[in-house]
């Protein structure tokens, strides 16, 4: 966590009101746009790991099964680091993490607003708000609404070092590695999917792998 982050602000879902006072910034892939990046900042009643703060899905898996257990709450905001639109995101609740978007014609028009203090790059601070509450997914979520300031330092992935191609790529044993667990995902084999993953994904599966069979 860097020295000079910080956030402050509340989040409201339904009567319940929580002091957001973390914050974890990432660039990441737009999943839906090829080719684009955006901009997620992660507000929380509690800080991430340090050693999870980095740019894959680890702190996500993290923040999923804390939210269910009712020990974080918090909210991510999606922001496209090119406009500073603000149209997305995740909001924490005791069913996970729950995603949102505003679609309209123009920014203007959304209820999602996003002020940056400054260009977003090495840094992003800014504030969020919101014109109005948003309804959640699930009838016992209820209503939230987000209003918080932030300053972060932003991670990002490593940059791609080398590019394998043909004959090479194809005995290279990252490809081998990814054929292994699509080929173990394929049969649904516990243990060779367990094999195929690194040690903290292991931990993530066997916590899944738990929580599904208490909700049987």
């Amino acid at each position: 966590s860097g020295a000079a982050d910080n956030a402050s602000g509340t989040l409201q879902i339904g009567a319940e009101r929580f002091a957001l006072k973390s914050v974890f910034a990432v660039m990441e892939q737009d999943g839906v746009a090829e080719g684009k990046e955006k901009l997620t900042v992660f507000l929380s009643d509690g800080p991430v790991p340090d050693d999870l703060r980095k740019a894959t899905d680890d702190w996500v898996y993290w923040a999923d099964r804390q939210a269910r257990a009712g020990a974080l709450h918090g909210v991510t905001v999606a922001i496209d680091p090119a406009t500073s639109v603000w149209s997305s995101g995740r909001l924490l609740t005791r069913q996970g993490l729950e995603f949102y978007s505003v679609t309209v014609s123009s920014p203007e028009l959304s209820d999602l607003r996003f002020a940056p203090s400054g260009p977003l790059g090495d840094r992003a601070a800014g504030k969020v708000s919101m014109k109005k509450p948003m309804s959640g997914a699930h009838e016992e979520t209820g209503a939230w609404r987000v209003e918080a300031e932030f300053n972060s330092t932003v991670v990002r992935r490593a940059a791609v070092s080398g590019v394998l191609t043909g004959a090479v790529a194809l005995n290279s044993p990252q490809y081998k590695a990814v054929l292994a667990f699509l080929d173990a995902c394929r049969k649904k084999d516990i243990d060779a999917i367990r094999n195929a993953m690194d040690a903290q994904s292991r931990e993530t599966l066997a916590q899944m792998i738990a929580g599904n069979k208490e909700e049987a």
